[in-house]
């Protein structure tokens, strides 16, 4: 099964796809931190700084984990290559009924960090993924309008846009 490493790290698949990709080392570790949490299926708080590909170092473990029970892609070894009877042993208590597809929530706090993942990042791994994923974008109740809050807005129309 492909690790964060393949992807991110020197040589790695986003290498291969974008000219002059940078691999950056605490990228790398913090995938490594974010497909032990999703393997091990606890928590993981990661604080990382301006420049480190956070979105990239949790979406490709994110969605590794999610396809996991796809079965090998073409360029994967056979599943005695990587461990035998044991190793597919321990993914089956993560296992979802056949049909049922794992999902996996990315929640942000910026609709610009939305914008980013959206058109920008999950189209990158969709790319160098050895397997098939979709996502999907949902937002927020405060980014629609129900008949509620109309009903509020033009009650109090100051309101509305709040005081300038």
């Amino acid at each position: 099964m492909p690790t964060p490493d393949d992807f991110l790290a020197p040589g790695g698949r986003l290498a291969a796809r974008l000219p002059g990709w940078e691999a950056r080392p605490q990228q790398v570790a913090m995938a490594r931190l974010v497909a032990e949490a999703i393997a091990d299926r606890r928590h993981a708080v990661v604080e990382a700084g301006t420049g480190v590909g956070k979105s990239l170092a949790y979406l490709v473990p994110a969605v590794l984990a999610a396809t996991a029970d796809q079965g090998p892609a073409d360029d994967e070894p056979p599943p005695a290559a990587r461990g035998g009877a044991d190793a597919s042993a321990a993914d089956d208590d993560q296992a979802t009924p056949r049909g049922r597809p794992r999902r996996v929530v990315v929640s942000t706090h910026t609709i610009a960090l939305q914008e980013q993942l959206v058109s920008k990042d999950i189209p990158l791994v969709a790319a160098v993924m050895p397997r098939e994923f979709s996502a999907v974008l949902v937002k927020g109740r405060g980014n629609y309008l129900s008949r509620r809050r109309l009903h509020l807005a033009l009650e109090r129309p100051a309101h509305l846009f709040g005081e300038q």
